[in-house]
């Protein structure tokens, strides 16, 4: 819900749940409740910045579910993570390390683009770098790509030696990160 120079734009949200009825809230305040038909409700919002909430209720108007969307704040962060630490030396293992730009909430700024550079260092390789956008720029297997709706992906392929993998990403206007995997043989 981060969509900075869209403020008083008229738009329209969809709300997906297998309830009976949503209500959609923003910045605390209802928009009304909505029956759902094939599990979906639509709302005329004007864009503002903050929280937008769906609660899900069932036929009874009992709460089944809530869940938010939040705007990004003005603080920049490069938030790097990895499904895995430890890889096999087998020279087929993989790690893939999620990129995003956040603020210091872990909120994505899903406008922003920016150039990522990935360099890799001892017992692992690049194997791919990219992001979804359905037109990149850069060949997967560059060390820079841009940021599509704030986020990227690199693989990282073990070697056949035990050792360490250090990875350092780099985003500009935001700083860079470290991570350390561990390939064990």
């Amino acid at each position: 819900w981060s969509w900075p120079g869209y403020e008083g734009t008229k738009t329209t949200v969809e709300v997906y749940s297998a309830g009976a009825q949503v209500e959609l809230k923003q910045n605390g305040k209802s928009l009304g409740r909505k029956k759902l038909k094939d599990c979906m409700a639509s709302f005329p919002v004007v864009y503002q910045p903050g929280v937008l909430e769906a609660v899900s209720y069932d036929e009874k108007g009992r709460e089944l579910s809530r869940s938010a969307l939040r705007s990004a704040n003005d603080t920049r962060k490069l938030a790097v993570s990895t499904d895995k630490i430890t890889l096999a030396a087998s020279g087929e293992d993989l790690a893939y390390i999620d990129i995003a730009l956040t603020d210091e909430n872990g909120v994505v700024h899903v406008l922003d683009e920016s150039q990522i550079r990935v360099s890799v260092e001892g017992a692992g390789t690049l194997q791919g770098l990219g992001t979804g956008t359905p037109m990149p720029e850069e060949p997967y297997d560059s060390t820079v790509c841009r940021t599509y709706q704030g986020r990227a992906q690199a693989v990282i392929r073990s070697g056949r030696a035990a050792g360490r993998v250090n990875i350092s990403v780099c985003a500009d206007g935001y700083g860079s990160v470290m991570l350390l995997l561990e390939v064990q043989g």
